[in-house]
């Protein structure tokens, strides 16, 4: 019993630490952007991304990622947009 325990203890932690970095939210500033926000207020508050690449979808459903670098010793952010709204936000660990 006590070795299952252990193993699903490990199992559950190993899991933990390879979920994607989902931060859910980028401060620009004094501004804070969460997912559903416009792609117009992240241009506002954050200005232009260091990297802005369109993923798929024409014109109304375009997926793009645009990537903001926060400071030099943060990790990158990855914005998800579809359409005009922000659908994810997580932290770039590579």
């Amino acid at each position: 019993m006590r070795h299952r325990t252990f193993l699903y203890f490990h199992l559950f932690a190993f899991s933990c630490l390879h979920q994607p970095a989902a931060a859910e939210s980028l401060r620009c500033g004094t501004a804070l952007i969460k997912v559903d926000d416009s792609k117009l207020k992240v241009k506002r508050r954050c200005g232009k991304p260091k990297y802005k690449d369109v993923i798929s979808g024409d014109l109304d459903s375009r997926v793009e990622e645009w990537i903001y670098q926060r400071g030099s010793l943060e990790f990158p952010m990855v914005l998800t947009i579809r359409g005009q709204k922000v659908i994810r936000i997580e932290r770039l660990d590579e």
